[in-house]
């Protein structure tokens, strides 16, 4: 009688086939998916409960990345990372004067260029040659990257003072096949304007270099062959006009398209750098503080510690955005106060909508600095676990490694 007692409450608990059948409909699995953290989803196996959840988590889990790995590398004073055909990337260790390559999951493959002067960035021309930002000389250099693996240079090159008939520049091996100056092209302007160098990137026949001088920066667009200056945008003629920078870290380029981490200003600005037209500003339209309200406090303390209504928790807003990528349709940006990564997807074109995929948290709390994406991998510097430095570039950083859900 017990037996058949449970036998048939069991019958009445079970709903029927109809209602079961609408419980695995693509809507009810997607709203019940979509409350789901993609990495509690991805440790839990949500995808192997039946066909049905594999379809709607794949489909939940859509251009979303998981940590793979954490704690990559030692690295100096590093704050940019480029991504590497294979799935791999290559890192410019400012510190180490060296360029060292990983593979797709993380593990060291080759130290590149010993003793390179400060590397600071690197953009790929396809054929072997790179051009990689000597951060401390203010040059950008096209060199023949992967020749000489092994060779231990008498000294740091480039080397403005030590010519000794080893070429151009210190360069002993004759790897270096240009050299452009921004302290001589910064000389050059009246009057005379110091411009840093601090990133960089390559779009077809085109060289975009960021730098930076003083409070603003300037995109200056240069031929990928040559290394000839064509023309800027920025700096803005005063505060307010479209193409002001605020201290900008980073830069990626997509076709026509440049994106530019605009840090200070807590925003991510397209341009089209051959047209020199502000596409669009992405991030929070709050207004910008005024220095003159706080009776000439330090203008650092302002952007650091005080009050600025710009930096945002919220989705597609930003606290100090410092890495940017593009690739397939999505931007990639990491924020260092903000200690996160967004995934975003214009809806409709680059004027339309912009969507947040996904917010990934900074693995152990850390600040961030650059990024790409590489494949199906997500690469992203920041600082080492138990460092706690306010300042970019952080004195010692690693590299977390994400790769996609599905």
């Amino acid at each position: 009688m017990v037996a058949t007692r449970a036998q048939s409450s069991a019958a009445a608990a079970a709903p029927p086939a109809s209602v079961r059948r609408a419980l695995q409909s693509d809507d009810v699995l997607l709203c019940v998916l979509s409350q789901l953290d993609v990495r509690d989803g991805c440790l839990c196996s949500v995808a192997s409960v039946s066909k049905a959840w594999r379809a709607a988590w794949r489909r939940r889990c859509a251009g979303r990345c998981r940590l793979l790995r954490t704690q990559i590398g030692d690295f100096r004073h590093t704050t940019h990372v480029t991504a590497l055909a294979n799935g791999g990337a290559i890192v410019a260790d400012y510190g180490h004067f060296r360029l060292e390559a990983l593979s797709p999951d993380g593990d060291s493959q080759a130290i590149y260029c010993e003793r390179f002067e400060t590397p600071g960035a690197m953009a790929h021309l396809g054929d072997g040659t790179a051009w990689v930002l000597a951060k401390d000389n203010e040059a950008v250099c096209l060199v023949r990257w992967q020749d000489g693996v092994g060779l231990q240079p008498p000294h740091r090159w480039p080397n403005r003072f030590n010519h000794d008939g080893e070429g151009e520049f210190g360069d002993p091996h004759g790897r270096i096949l240009q050299l452009v100056d921004f302290q001589a092209l910064g000389a050059s302007e009246t009057p005379r304007i110091y411009l840093e160098p601090c990133d960089l990137a390559v779009s077809g026949d085109r060289l975009l270099v960021l730098c930076c001088g003083s409070w603003f920066g300037r995109i200056c667009v240069l031929d990928s062959q040559t290394g000839a200056f064509l023309h800027q945008i920025g700096p803005a003629r005063q505060a307010g006009e479209a193409d002001e920078f605020l201290i900008p870290r980073s830069l990626a380029v997509h076709q026509d398209l440049c994106f530019v981490a605009d840090t200070y200003n807590h925003v991510i600005k397209i341009f089209n750098f051959r047209q020199r037209t502000l596409v669009r500003t992405i991030g929070s339209a709050a207004a910008t503080p005024s220095f003159d309200e706080f009776n000439d406090v330090d203008p650092w303390r302002i952007m650091h510690h005080l009050g600025d209504a710009r930096r945002s928790d919220l989705p597609c807003e930003f606290n100090e955005p410092v890495g940017v990528a593009f690739r397939d349709g999505r931007l990639y940006v990491s924020e260092a106060s903000g200690r996160r990564i967004q995934i975003l997807r214009f809806a409709n074109g680059f004027h339309g909508s912009v969507e947040c995929l996904q917010i990934i948290q900074s693995p152990y709390g850390m600040q961030l600095a650059g990024l790409c994406v590489s494949c199906e991998r997500l690469w992203c510097l920041g600082q080492a676990r138990g460092r706690r430095e306010e300042e970019i570039p952080y004195t010692e950083s690693c590299l977390h490694l994400f790769t996609a859900c599905v």
